[in-house]
């Protein structure tokens, strides 16, 4: 078991902890710059929460291709973000895709010392029995996402009108069982993970959306 801290005064209070247990081992560093395990993994954490998103996409991202869950307490703002059914915001669509989000329960701030300004909520994360992307494709899908969700209310068939042809679209909306007309951030990760596949199967590389 790995316990992280980045504050050299908590650091040294957690490994006055660990010294009862030859299992636990405390790393002082900043987890955002932490290699990630290599073997699969679980996370429990009470993450600040100013650097939510940052640690959500290290452990969701490319760089956690052997997490497999945990229960984070975060900010209740952005828990509810996160697990809606429905999303404009292709880095949470691109978790989504392989992990399953779910707000366990809302912490009040009052819980908190000394008390944050928001309230907090536990949230589980669970890795799909069935992933909808593939290995290393991450990075390609949230370039994919962000293209196509560039204005979440453009119908789908002008959202994707830069990448596929005619021809291709046709095939990329039957596939995904989503007509032409429906706006993009209507739909759900399983057609986009139908959209994605056809673009790579159908598209040359040097069409698809590029990431920042």
């Amino acid at each position: 078991m790995i316990a992280v801290e980045n504050d050299p005064a908590f650091a040294g209070a957690l490994r006055k902890k660990a010294e009862l247990s030859a299992k636990i081992a405390v790393a002082e560093k900043d987890f955002r710059e932490m290699k990630l395990p290599n073997r699969p993994f679980c996370v429990v954490s009470n993450i600040p929460f100013s650097i939510t998103t940052a640690v959500m996409e290290k452990l969701m991202g490319s760089d956690g291709v052997s997490f497999r869950g945990g229960a984070l307490l975060i900010e209740y703002g952005a828990a509810r973000r996160f697990t809606a059914e429905r999303t404009a915001d292709p880095r949470v669509l691109a978790w989504r895709m392989n992990f399953e989000l779910k707000l366990i329960k809302e912490v009040p701030r009052a819980h908190f010392a000394p008390p944050p300004q928001v309230d907090g909520a536990i949230l589980r994360i669970v890795r799909k029995e069935r992933p909808l992307l593939g290995p290393g494709q991450h990075r390609a899908f949230h370039a994919f996402a962000s293209y196509a969700l560039r204005d979440p209310r453009l119908p789908l068939a002008e959202a994707l009108k830069g990448i596929f042809t005619a021809p291709q679209l046709k095939i990329a909306h039957k596939e995904a069982t989503a007509d032409r007309g429906d706006p993009a951030m209507a739909l759900r990760e399983a057609q986009w993970a139908k959209l994605f596949q056809t673009m790579v199967a159908k598209v040359p590389s040097f069409r698809w959306p590029r990431g920042k």
